[in-house]
C-alpha cells in the first residue's frame, strides 16, 4: 500500500509538472486581466519570475495591482515569500483579497506590515501548536483568536480599518450556513480584527468555539480561491 501510495504521488506531481509547463508554453503563466486598470495576480503562481517582472512593469506603467492570497493554513509564510518578492521588485500592491491564513497577509500588503515581521509572528503560532503535542494545532489549548491577539493585533494600527475599506482589503468567510460573504469595508479597528479571526477559523482546528463576526457565528473561508 505504501509503495503504491509513493507511486500515486510521484505520478501525481509529474502530471503538475507537465501542466505547468503547457501553462507557460500557452503564456498562461502571465497575469490575467482584472480590468482595463488593473492587473490580478494570485500569490504563490504569480510570484515566479516573469510574474513578478509582469507586475512590476504594471505597476510601473500606472496599472493597478491586485493580489490575492489563497488559504493556506500553516503554509502562510509561502505567501509572505511572494509578498517579499512583489516589494523588492518595487510593485505597489493597490488592493489585495484573503481567504483563512492569507488574509492575514494580504492585510499586512495593504498595511505595509513588513514581512520579516509578519513571518516571525506564524511562526510563533507555529511553535506553540508544535508544543501541543500530540495532536498540535488540534489540541484543544489552541486557539487562533487568543493567539491573532497576542501575536497579530500589535501590528495592527489605529486606523487599520480605514486605511483597509473601500475594497483595498476584500476578506472572505463563510457562514455556518455554508454561505460565503466577501467584506470589504470595516467600520473599526476591532471589526477588521473579528473579521481576519473569523476568516482563519476551522472547528476543531483553530479551537472549539466559533468566533462571531457582527453578531453572526463564521466558520473557515474553506480556502477559496478569489
Amino acid at each position: 500500500m505504501a509503495k503504491l501510495m509513493r507511486k500515486t504521488k510521484r505520478e501525481s506531481r509529474d502530471h503538475e509538472r507537465e501542466r505547468a509547463k503547457r501553462r507557460l508554453a500557452r503564456g498562461d503563466a502571465r497575469p490575467r486581466p482584472h480590468s482595463a486598470r488593473s492587473t490580478v495576480f494570485q500569490a504563490m503562481s504569480g510570484a515566479t519570475r516573469s510574474g513578478v517582472a509582469a507586475a512590476a512593469s504594471a505597476s510601473a506603467s500606472g496599472r493597478r495591482v491586485v493580489v490575492s492570497f489563497s488559504g493556506c493554513g500553516f503554509l502562510a509564510p509561502f505567501h509572505l515569500g511572494s509578498l517579499s518578492a512583489f516589494r523588492r521588485a518595487g510593485v505597489s500592491v493597490d488592493r489585495a483579497l484573503g481567504a483563512s491564513s492569507g488574509s492575514l497577509v494580504a492585510a499586512a500588503a495593504v498595511l505595509g506590515v513588513p514581512e520579516d515581521v509578519q513571518r516571525e509572528r506564524f511562526y510563533r503560532i507555529v511553535r506553540h501548536a508544535a508544543q501541543l503535542r500530540p495532536i498540535g494545532a488540534f489540541h484543544p489549548g489552541f486557539d487562533f483568536g487568543k493567539l491573532f491577539m497576542e501575536h497579530f493585533s500589535p501590528s495592527v494600527p489605529e486606523d487599520a480599518h480605514e486605511r483597509c475599506s473601500r475594497g483595498r482589503l476584500t476578506v472572505s468567510i463563510t457562514r455556518t450556513d455554508m454561505s460565503n460573504e466577501l467584506v470589504t469595508d470595516f467600520h473599526s479597528r476591532e471589526d477588521l480584527m473579528d473579521c481576519l479571526i473569523c476568516s482563519c477559523f476551522l472547528p476543531g482546528f483553530s479551537g472549539y468555539s466559533a468566533p462571531s463576526y457582527k453578531g453572526k457565528v463564521a466558520e473557515k473561508s474553506l480556502f477559496l480561491q478569489i
